[in-house]
């Protein structure tokens, strides 16, 4: 990865050979639009799950935090994957609880970056959410993680600096990029997110109450009505077939 900026998406040949590859930078930004455009169609049923109307803060550090979805994409066991050889795989959701409960890696720049916002935005919850937006809560992110620690210490190597090598520092220049792209998420109003549960598992799938996840199944399937020439909704829960963890409960980072 040394030299190199890090990659989000692949496109290969029919032989495996490399086609073509998005930047990582790219499609966090590329997400972030995306939400950035369809979110006023959505903000009705997000102000009901919120249980109040959402300010211009609240809508920019929504899309700051979608944006930031696939930033475990720049651990370098992740980053390892474009080279068709490598047999271990390693993902790129799990390995962000890591960066910020290692002791020594929660000391860096990147760390520092996301506990601002985490802790200055009252979106702990939300980011732990967010990082569950392929299904299933993570086991990285339970309150018991800090306790049991097996869960998250393997991805600690992925982010282990080697020389000039430090894939954390594209977690920092993400992060810059989005506060420049913007900026109200960080301005002087000190609003604090909603953190009604509703408000939180609707991006969390499986997670909460029978009752929450069918009142989430509810304002999910309202948010698909409001959505121009659609019938459904991506942002519809998951039922689970079979029993899941708890839901994801923020730890005690500190």
């Amino acid at each position: 990865m040394s030299g190199t900026e890090p990659w989000a998406k692949l496109t290969r040949h029919d032989d495996g050979s490399l086609a073509a590859r998005l930047p990582l930078l790219d499609h966090c930004l590329d997400v972030g639009a995306a939400l950035d455009a369809i979110l006023p169609v959505w903000q009705p049923s997000l102000e009901e799950a919120a249980g109040r109307p959402l300010t211009s803060q609240d809508i920019a550090r929504l899309i700051v935090l979608a944006a930031l979805h696939d930033i475990g994409k720049a651990n370098r066991g992740f980053q390892a994957r474009i080279d068709p050889a490598v047999k271990q795989t390693v993902g790129h959701t799990g390995p962000v609880a890591a960066l910020l409960r290692h002791s020594g890696l929660r000391q860096g720049p990147a760390a520092k970056a996301l506990f601002e916002l985490l802790m200055g935005w009252g979106a702990d919850q939300h980011l732990v959410a967010v990082m569950a937006h392929h299904g299933r809560p993570l086991a990285e992110f339970h309150t018991d993680a800090g306790k049991h620690s097996d869960s998250w210490t393997r991805h600690v190597t992925h982010w282990m600096p080697q020389g000039h090598d430090d894939p954390a520092i594209a977690v920092v220049h993400l992060i810059d990029a989005l506060r420049e792209r913007w900026p109200t998420g960080w301005g002087r109003i000190r609003s604090v997110f909603p953190s009604r549960g509703l408000m939180v598992r609707i991006v969390t799938p499986g997670a909460g109450s029978r009752r929450a996840r069918r009142r989430s199944r509810a304002v999910s399937r309202r948010l698909a009505r409001r959505l121009p020439g659609s019938r459904r909704c991506s942002a519809t829960p998951h039922t689970p077939s079979r029993p899941r963890p708890p839901p994801p409960i923020w730890g005690r980072w500190r």
